[in-house]
């Protein structure tokens, strides 16, 4: 299978799982299900950034902040319902970043660059991702659906209009292949399937 083929169908099917992951979520049975599945992408988005972060040469703490995001996550989820509860999300958040400090302070690996090459994916993904909870739980499983559905219609509208259209670089130091093509294309589906989603409300 060619890689677009393997990427369409891997896609295709975590799609699937965590829709129906989302829409038995409500389900008090399933809540936590949800949070794990949520704590597993975190997990992996982070991996992966901290891996990119690598090959250029950083050395990022991952342990650190895979561990600290996802007890923040589970932080979040049980402050919910629990007014009481409300400082723990911050509080591990401030542990964690605690945690990088001492662990550079005593390893002396360029420290402040690698510090906030750490810090940066816990705000770039941990913090975002997180806020699916709240979402889901908050404002229903059906808004939680259309921010996906939106969002793959970001990612499709760029790669199939970046491949065949694609001529201009947007950001060629950051991510060689991005072209403003694509970054057009992807506005303009995103923009059309979540009017579209909500055109029947």
């Amino acid at each position: 299978m060619s890689n677009f083929v393997q990427r369409l169908l891997m896609s295709t099917l975590m799609g699937v799982l965590f829709c129906t992951v989302i829409y038995l979520s409500h389900e008090p049975l399933f809540q936590p299900l949800f949070v794990l599945v949520l704590a597993a992408v975190i997990a992996a988005a982070l991996w992966e950034y901290y891996k990119i972060a690598k090959a250029r040469g950083h050395e990022p703490v991952e342990t650190i902040g895979i561990f600290g995001s996802i007890v923040y996550l589970y932080a979040l989820y049980l402050t919910m319902g629990q007014a009481t509860l409300v400082e723990w999300p911050m509080i591990v958040i401030g542990l964690t970043l605690f945690s990088a400090f001492v662990f550079y302070f005593f390893s002396g690996i360029s420290p402040l660059v690698n510090l906030a090459v750490t810090v940066f994916g816990i705000i770039y993904l941990t913090i975002p991702l997180s806020s699916m909870l709240l979402i889901n739980i908050d404002y229903g499983r059906y808004w939680m659906l259309y921010l996906i559905l939106v969002t793959k219609a970001t990612d499709i509208g760029a790669y199939f209009a970046g491949k065949q259209l694609g001529r201009h670089k947007l950001a060629p130091v950051i991510s060689p292949k991005k072209t403003w093509e694509g970054a057009v294309a992807s506005l303009i589906s995103s923009v059309a399937v979540g009017w579209a989603a909500l055109w029947p409300c």
